[in-house]
């Protein structure tokens, strides 16, 4: 007789490098809500993003451009750098092509607030 064993759904590890107190409460909840297996920890800050990432790895980083301690953009090339196996996602209100092309670097990216694919 074959007995097949359910495997437990892996817990995603997501790390949020957000400061604003209420977009991090609307995407936990949301993330949540879509992924109840997700691990979300919330961090405001570069140094406390990098602090994480060294304690633990995340599947994904989920970043914020814009942030009051430093350039996420700086963040995202130290991300990539030394910790390539890292999935990043970016999201800013900034809509300059600049952005886009230092945040995509090659890879396939999706602008959202205009719904096309840039790469």
């Amino acid at each position: 007789m074959n007995k097949t064993i359910e495997e437990e759904p892996k817990q995603i590890q997501l790390l949020f490098v957000e400061d604003s107190k209420a977009v991090q409460k609307t995407l936990n909840e949301w993330i949540g809500e879509e992924l109840p297996e997700a691990v979300n920890t919330f961090v405001g800050s570069c140094q406390d993003a990098l602090n994480a990432i060294f304690q633990k790895i995340p599947d994904v980083v989920i970043l914020e451009l814009s942030l009051r301690d430093g350039s996420g953009i700086d963040l995202l090339r130290t991300i990539r750098k030394q910790f390539a196996e890292i999935k990043t996602i970016v999201f800013t209100n900034t809509t300059e092509d600049s952005y886009r092309n230092i945040c995509s670097n090659g890879v396939r990216t999706h602008d959202l607030l205009h719904g096309k694919q840039m790469f």
